[in-house]
């Protein structure tokens, strides 16, 4: 079984850093890491994959390097690869291949967010559905993402399955003498709106023992300085920038806060909760369909008192060891890459039953 992945560049970015979890958990699954090749666009070097990496221009040809599975992240590789499952129909006696996507965000309320205009981010997801929609699988992380595309893609019911992120935390690193009277929040992520940084400043204004640690560059970023400076809490909030080892910075962190308005499967999330760090996080549904009330404190992002309310109780609940579990049990890298190699697996199983039946 030979396995191509394509993916927009090496960048340190969520769906990069999914990938390279499924590349490196199917080699401890015993995958030969000769048969694991990325393709990649742009130029960019922040991750290394421990397989070959090629980078093609959207024009290029993957037919002679014979693969079995195509597997795609986000839009531009959804583009190409379906141009490639076109051109390979019109070749004869081409061997059969498989085509996946995984689907990392609802597509329109993404491109909304971004700051697009809300009639071309329709079209652009609805050309985006329908392109999908003729490969062989599409993977979501949760019910909700599965609800939401069910009637955006064609023939939905045989083609969207459900596979959660993971993440491998290899170790986990705690302060050893925690501030007296303190309490240390923190949250790693881009500084756009949607995060809703702003909100948590202003619900530790009137939290004196809060300090606060922001990891993440982004076009809010001086703004929220401004914000801090006009609260006068400017010396308990920490710019962090960003950081490539941003997990170290982790053991800072009593309580990991993230109230953003809307989420594919946030990655920061599971590795909060691989270091058993208490969660703040917006009630929204990607959220809710990861954790329960026993594992995380849900808040609605929008309510100051509510979020001030939460970071005051939060270190009653000790629930820190409650995520941990829920992290073990389905938000490993080896879960994830145990469901997708199932489904490579499946999908030339069915090949191969096809062509004996034949």
């Amino acid at each position: 079984m030979r396995i191509a992945y394509i993916i927009p560049s090496l960048k340190q970015k969520g769906p990069i850093i999914v990938v390279k979890e499924i590349v490196e958990n199917l080699i401890k699954l015993g995958v030969d890491k000769e048969n694991i090749v990325i393709f990649y666009f742009d130029n960019s070097n922040d991750i290394d994959f421990p397989v070959q990496t090629i980078k093609i221009k959207f024009f290029s040809s993957l037919k002679d390097y014979n693969i079995d599975i195509y597997h795609s992240h986000m839009l531009r590789p959804d583009l190409f690869l379906f141009k490639e499952k076109v051109v390979k129909k019109l070749i004869i006696n081409q061997k059969k291949s498989y085509y996946i996507t995984t689907l990392h965000q609802r597509n329109y309320d993404q491109f909304v967010y971004e700051g697009n205009n809300k009639i071309i981010s329709a079209i652009i997801s609805i050309l985006w559905e329908l392109i999908i929609s003729a490969f062989d699988k599409i993977i979501v992380f949760s019910p909700s993402m599965k609800s939401y595309y069910k009637t955006r893609i064609l023939r939905s019911s045989k083609k969207l399955d459900i596979i959660a992120n993971g993440r491998t935390i290899e170790k986990c690193i705690y302060r050893d003498v925690k501030e007296k009277d303190k309490i240390f929040l923190g949250s790693s992520c881009n500084l756009n709106k949607r995060k809703n940084i702003d909100k948590v400043l202003l619900s530790i204004k009137n939290i004196e023992s809060a300090e606060y640690f922001i990891i993440g560059d982004g076009p809010e970023k001086n703004n929220l300085i401004n914000l801090a400076k006009e609260l006068g809490i400017e010396n308990r909030v920490h710019f962090m920038g960003y950081k490539s080892n941003a997990l170290d910075y982790y053991e800072l962190f009593d309580i990991f806060i993230l109230l953003s308005d809307s989420e594919g499967m946030s990655l920061s999330l599971i590795e909060a909760a691989a270091l058993k760090k208490t969660i703040i996080c917006s009630k929204i549904e990607p959220n809710l369909d990861m954790f329960t009330e026993k594992e995380v404190i849900f808040v609605n992002q929008h309510n100051i008192q509510e979020v001030e309310d939460a970071i005051r109780n939060a270190p009653k609940y000790n629930l820190g060891e409650s995520a941990y579990m829920r992290y073990i049990n389905n938000y490993t890298g080896i879960c994830m890459a145990e469901k997708y190699l199932d489904l490579y697996k499946d999908l030339l199983n069915k090949a191969n039953s096809q062509r004996k039946n034949s």
